[in-house]
């Protein structure tokens, strides 16, 4: 049974983006063009999650499969750092995992390996939404980046 549901950008393209660095996390959230960020990104980010493929998970498979897809990123080569997707308003979160260094394609046959319909690819002055399918850029807005405590997650 196919449970993976229609491709909606309008989930994807409002989301913040929290990637965990040290004893902070960068807050990577839709901006208005001309906003300056705070801390520039090195390098193009992509933001990919194994839970929740297309529908609602159990807490116990949503934690095996995030495991599992960091063993994945880490055997492509790449140190995968904690981030979680959620909603502008907080009644949603994913956890995640950031990477660099691996190309649009690779990132998205991972998230279509795990049941995923898009991922995020960011840099210093926007944030995308790539669907997995065709790696194909669906929504790209400016961004604003924003250094928020660890303890405030």
């Amino acid at each position: 049974m196919n449970r993976q549901q229609e491709f909606d950008e309008d989930q994807f393209a409002h989301a913040v983006i929290r990637i965990q660095l040290g004893n902070e996390w960068l807050e990577i959230s839709p901006g208005e063009p001309g906003v300056s960020n705070p801390r520039s990104l090195d390098g193009l980010i992509h933001v990919v999650s194994g839970c929740n493929p297309g529908y609602r998970e159990t807490e116990q498979v949503n934690s095996r499969r995030h495991q599992e897809l960091e063993l994945r990123l880490r055997e492509l080569g790449s140190d995968p750092r904690p981030a979680v997707g959620m909603s502008p308003d907080g009644s949603w979160l994913e956890p995640s995992w950031a990477v660099v260094g691996l190309s649009r394609e690779t990132v998205c046959a991972l998230g279509r390996e795990f049941g995923q319909v898009a991922v995020f690819e960011i840099d210093s002055q926007r944030i995308q939404v790539v669907r997995c399918a065709d790696s194909k850029v669906v929504s790209s807005r400016p961004c604003r980046v924003v250094e928020v405590p660890l303890s405030g997650s």
